[in-house]
């Protein structure tokens, strides 16, 4: 699943889950830590190899630069890099400048003097791992994950770099890389809670979703009020099965911060699975009445398990909700839904006008034929839902369907021989156990 870039220092959620939308970027406690400041700004070593030697002017440069920096002087200290003679020269000046910038949010100037140094000195470590921060933060991820890759190669094994190498791993759904650069940055990085959601996600990717819960709940005796982590506990549990403890969850979430309109609709979901439909009904309306709500084919959607779950008032009362708040939009489906409900709360003979409507503007609408043909069966008029039927059969795509409503309207009529013969033809088309016995059935009762 794909979602739009967010700039990293912005986010103020943490790795959230499917049932609220799934952010990939890391979050701005990350990017506040004193390990990751301690990452950006570290000072110079002496391994020649992976940084470069500071000579006398420049090292009169840095340390300048420095003590405006102690001052909070970070305008004079970005003015005097930018206007040092020695800067083209200097591969450590111009990582220097390129971290004040990354750090002043410039981030287009940042990889400019980031590449410039690594031109000068291109195995130049902390260059490849802090151009990479810059690169996540402008959405270059192809790019941020081959720096972060060179940094590795070049010995890099601090927390930053291998949590971020996950990061890049995991938003090119390469999960199992991703998990163990997750846990390879926890060994440097114990504490940051980011690396540990990180693996929490993967294994839920992975499918080791108990080993997810697990750590969620781990997480969650750190940060008890943190909804967005109690949002991935309880998709992780729904993910499990475990579908009563995800509604407890998404409703623990609830009490901490609003949720958006999309885990309303999951947690309507939920509630309709465990025989909940007036609870499902609150949620679905609390997702319609959500800033942004659901789209209207989500709507449709609830609409749809409510009707086929049977639960007829609640199903009439969210078709007015969705009537009132999407009224400019028509959809198909939603007028099949309407004339289902109608058909058993309401006004069947108006259901089946409504229906016929429907197949008179598109006599290849398949599904309206098959709710046409139930109608009229329904209503005692078996000869022409037998010729609607015929006519949905005619669809490839519910063939399947019609014929097994023919065979059931046959065997209401006693035309057992018959309706062998379409209950045959629609377990031909598509396979099922349940169809095949009850076509052993009627063949007894043919016999």
């Amino acid at each position: 699943m794909k979602f739009p870039p967010y700039p990293l220092l912005a986010l103020l959620s943490l790795w959230a889950n499917p049932l609220q939308g799934e952010p990939l970027f890391p979050t701005s406690d990350l990017w506040k830590s004193p390990e990751f400041q301690k990452v950006i700004t570290g000072s110079y070593g002496i391994d020649s190899r992976i940084e470069p030697l500071i000579t006398t002017d420049e090292e009169e440069y840095l340390r300048d630069g420095a003590g405006l920096l102690a001052e909070g002087e970070r305008t004079g200290a970005i003015e005097l890099y930018e206007n040092a003679s020695i800067l083209p020269q200097s591969p450590a000046m111009m990582f220097s400048l390129a971290s004040l910038k990354f750090e002043e949010g410039e981030f287009e100037a940042a990889k400019k003097f980031f590449n410039s140094a690594l031109e000068s000195f291109p195995n130049f470590r902390d260059a490849h791992r802090n151009l990479a921060m810059t690169l996540i933060q402008l959405d270059e991820m192809e790019e941020a994950e081959a720096s972060l890759i060179r940094a590795v190669e070049l010995g890099a094994r601090d927390g930053v770099t291998l949590g971020l190498l996950g990061y890049c791993h995991a938003s090119d759904e390469d999960f199992q890389a991703a998990l163990q650069s997750y846990r390879q940055a926890q060994i440097t990085m114990p504490g940051e809670i980011e690396w540990k959601l990180g693996e929490a996600r993967c294994l839920r990717e992975l499918g080791q979703t108990e080993e997810a819960i697990g750590l969620y709940r781990e997480l969650l005796k750190m940060r008890p009020t943190d909804a967005p982590l109690w949002l991935n506990l309880a998709f992780s549990l729904q993910q499990s099965g475990d579908d009563q403890s995800a509604i407890q969850a998404l409703e623990v979430a609830r009490t901490f911060d609003d949720l958006n309109a999309s885990s309303l609709l999951s947690l309507g979901h939920l509630y309709l699975g465990q025989s909940l439909p007036g609870e499902a009904l609150t949620a679905y309306e609390s997702s319609l009445n959500s800033d942004p709500p659901i789209s209207p084919g989500e709507a449709t959607e609830a609409l749809r398990y409510l009707v086929e779950y049977e639960h007829f008032e609640e199903a009439k009362t969210l078709n007015e909700l969705i009537e009132a708040t999407f009224p400019d939009t028509v959809d198909t489906k939603r007028v099949r839904l309407s004339a289902l409900i109608e058909f058993e709360t309401g006004d069947p003979d108006k259901a089946i006008t409504t229906i016929r409507e429907a197949v008179r503007v598109d006599p290849l609408d398949g599904e309206s034929l098959l709710v046409l043909g139930r109608f009229l069966a329904t209503s005692e008029k078996s000869v022409e839902a037998e010729m609607i039927f015929e006519q949905a059969a005619l669809l490839q795509d519910h063939a399947a369907d019609a014929y097994f409503r023919l065979g059931e309207l046959l065997v209401e009529r006693g035309e057992y021989a018959k309706a062998v013969e379409k209950l045959v033809q629609a377990q031909s088309i598509e396979p099922r156990p349940n169809l095949e016995t009850y076509l052993e059935a009627v063949r007894k009762l043919a016999n």
